[in-house]
Parts: structure tokens; sequence; C-alpha cells
């Protein structure tokens, strides 16, 4: 707002409470749809999306800057030490049918021979992939749940997306911007354009990350 953008990033909160039990009043947002979860998002969806994402962590880059540290709360989203020993078995449940459903890709034993290294150790390798880097240039407060079925479109009468709202912000973590993109990704983006926009989307996220740092007169390269 300081500079003269007004962006409203999750519905407004009314009221909260833990007495005498957890209760939350958020915004009704009955103008807002998600969209078809198994169709996943086409290009315009996407780029709407990145572009939240680009505001989102621009505006908890300058607020670290501004503030400091994020607390001990936002040390760890859905993968930590913690919860190690609870999200083991539940990967190992699944651990079969993704070896199965391997091996019917083209190659499919090859890609089945390497990924039974991972049996019983998969979590313990992603706590390794999202590792924290303090020394890392680019650092950001993650959405953490970053898919389409926390994402929240409303259109304009022409059918254009005119607003984003995104929900369920319980797993908000401090770290690399990948894990919300990957994620995003993964769950989200259309099949028949991850590989021939991936390209063309980064792009375009950076693009909206440098221009609202700039915007926000982010201090550091």
């Amino acid at each position: 707002e300081d500079v003269g953008v007004e962006v409203h990033f999750g519905p407004k909160l009314y009221y909260s409470t833990e007495d005498p039990t957890d209760i939350i009043v958020l915004e009704l947002l009955e103008d807002y749809q998600m969209r078809p979860k198994i169709e996943g998002l086409d290009v315009e969806h996407v780029k709407r999306s990145l572009k939240w994402l680009a505001q989102f962590h621009a505006a908890s880059m300058k607020y670290y800057e501004l503030n400091g540290p994020y607390g001990d709360d936002y040390k760890d989203g859905i993968f930590a030490e913690s919860v190690e020993k609870l999200y083991q078995p539940f990967y190992d449940s699944y651990f079969d049918h993704y070896i199965e459903a391997l091996k019917k890709l083209k190659n499919g034993d090859r890609y089945a021979e390497k990924a039974e290294k991972w049996r019983g150790n998969l979590f313990n390798l992603i706590l390794k992939a999202v590792k924290f880097d303090e020394n890392s240039p680019l650092n950001v407060l993650c959405h953490g749940d970053m898919w389409s079925n926390n994402l929240m479109f409303k259109y304009s009468e022409d059918g254009s997306i005119s607003d984003l709202k995104t929900v369920d912000y319980q797993l908000l973590f401090y770290g690399t911007p990948v894990k919300d993109i990957f994620n995003f990704m993964i769950t989200s983006w259309r099949p028949d354009i991850k590989i021939k926009e991936f390209d063309n989307f980064i792009s375009f996220y950076h693009e909206n990350l440098a221009e609202n740092l700039k915007m926000l007169k982010y201090q550091k390269p």
C-alpha cells in the first residue's frame, strides 16, 4: 500500500479464538472458484498464480528486511525431523503402488530399480532436499502447500481472471522459493504444458519477483 499497490493475498480475517475451542472466521469467498484439480491449470491460470506467488515472496523478503527473522513457528513446514516417524510409514504405505506405476512406463523397470533405493528413506531424502540454507541469497516465506485446491479465482464477465486469493496457510515456513514452485508444478500444472512451458513459467516468476522487489525498494541485489 505504501507504494500504491493494493494486494490481498488471502481472505480477510474477521475473528479468531482458542477459547473455549479453536475458531476462525474468514471472509466468504462466494464469488471465487477453485479449478477442477483433475484437469490441471492452463497457461493463464498458472501465470496468474505465479504472479501471486512472486508478490507474496517479494513481500515476505521486504518484511524480513524491515523486521528481522521470522520466529521459530516458521522454521519448518510439513517436512521436519520432528514428524519423520509419523510420515515415513505414510510414504511406505504407498511405495509399492508407486513402483507398480513406474514399471508401466517406457523403460519403467530401469526407473523402478533406481527408486527402490528410496524405500524406507524417502522422507529423510526430502528433508535433505528442502533443508534451510541461511547462506542462500534467496529465502522467502513459503506458502508451503501451493496447489490448485488452495487457489481461489475470481472472474470478470468476459471470463478473464480478475483476482486470486489463496487459502490454507497452516504450513508456512521460511526457506527456498523452489519448494513452492516445484510443489505447484508437480501437483497443479496441466500435464501437456509442464515441460513445454517450464522455462517460460520460471522466467515469468523471476521477472515478477524482481519487479516487485524493485517496487518495494528491497536493498539487496
